[in-house]
């Protein structure tokens, strides 16, 4: 991504046919040690077979849409407030085609693909918020059809936000292929996806931003006291 950015953020006010081989090479240059660093961890991923020290067999590398789908619906929990003001503000969003038809395509693929599970996230009970959710989408297709509602919603607020910052197409293409690649599904992995978005997206109006922040407030406190009272009923066993 770093190695991205500094090229369509230099060229993003230039015609188009300004960008040359000429350019790129000038970018790869001046930023060389990126896609060296990735192309020596692809290597070490590949020999390793996998990219955990041990534990391989669990933490092999597998395309997998699951994380992609699950970031949505994590996305869509951490910015609701904002998801439903751009509703409000702009519903004619939800009309666009492109908007439209990554929906529909995302659909699709999410009715075929969300199948298969990693151990993980099926034998361990304990992790609620995570593997609950994955299971009933897996065995419940009433379930599955409600949770794309929210897969839906994020789309559109992603787009529509892209829309505005040419930072977010980047960010989001490789956090695509980043998370593709990933078989368990884990909520942690989105947390540099998520931090990078709030630095990069557009920001609404003071009140809207307040209610945001007091939103998010409330949900990581209520987070907190959950894991707190799960905690005290485990030592009970």
């Amino acid at each position: 991504m770093f190695f991205l950015l500094p090229f369509f953020e230099g060229h993003r006010h230039e015609p188009e046919n300004t960008i040359s081989l000429i350019s790129i090479r000038q970018h790869v240059a001046t930023y060389w040690p990126y896609p060296l660093i990735l192309s020596l961890f692809m290597a070490f991923v590949y020999l390793n077979n996998g990219i955990s020290v041990g534990m391989q067999e669990y933490m092999h590398i597998k395309i997998q849409l699951n994380n992609v789908f699950f970031f949505l619906i994590v996305f869509f929990a951490i910015y609701l407030p904002n998801i439903i003001n751009e509703l409000i503000d702009t519903p004619s969003g939800l009309k666009n085609r492109n908007v439209l038809l990554i929906i529909g395509i995302s659909f699709i693929i999410y009715c075929f693909s969300f199948n298969e599970l990693h151990s993980w996230n099926i034998r361990n009970i304990f992790y609620l918020l995570r593997n609950l959710p994955l299971q009933l989408i897996t065995h419940s297709i009433m379930f599955k059809m409600a949770m794309f509602i929210p897969i839906a919603l994020s789309i559109f607020s992603l787009t529509l936000n892209a829309s505005k910052c040419s930072k977010l197409y980047v960010l989001l293409s490789v956090s695509f292929f980043y998370l593709l690649t990933m078989f368990l599904v884990e909520p942690r992995y989105y947390i540099c996806i998520v931090a990078f978005y709030a630095l990069f997206r557009s920001y609404k109006e003071r009140k809207h931003e307040l209610i945001q922040t007091v939103y998010l407030f409330a949900i990581s406190w209520a987070l907190f006291f959950y894991n707190l009272s799960f905690e005290s009923v485990l030592q009970q066993f």
